[in-house]
């Protein structure tokens, strides 16, 4: 199964499971990969296979909401938030 996008990552804004028509199953897939995205605003993906440390979106400046809940991602909200307030960049809502 293959996971379709948008020719230009700057047009991604938001990623939500429920609009996502061929999330992979049983694929673990590496929060990292996310942070090329620059424009998004919320990704929102409870219940899938992603991993990782929250921590690499934090230079992403637009980011309002993370929602993680029942996945295998972790971090420090602390630390994240700390950052996110030195670069300037809006609060992020997280939910893991």
């Amino acid at each position: 199964m293959t996971l379709i996008i948008p020719e230009k990552d700057e047009d991604v804004n938001i990623i939500v499971l429920y609009e996502i028509t061929n999330y992979p199953e049983d694929i673990y897939i590496d929060l990292y990969f996310y942070t090329c995205f620059k424009n998004l605003t919320e990704i929102n993906l409870r219940e899938t296979g992603v991993i990782g440390n929250f921590v690499h979106l934090k230079s992403l400046a637009k980011l309002s909401m993370i929602e993680f809940e029942d996945t295998g991602v972790t971090g420090d909200e602390n630390a994240f938030h700390e950052y996110r307030k030195s670069a300037g960049s809006p609060h992020c809502y997280i939910d893991i």
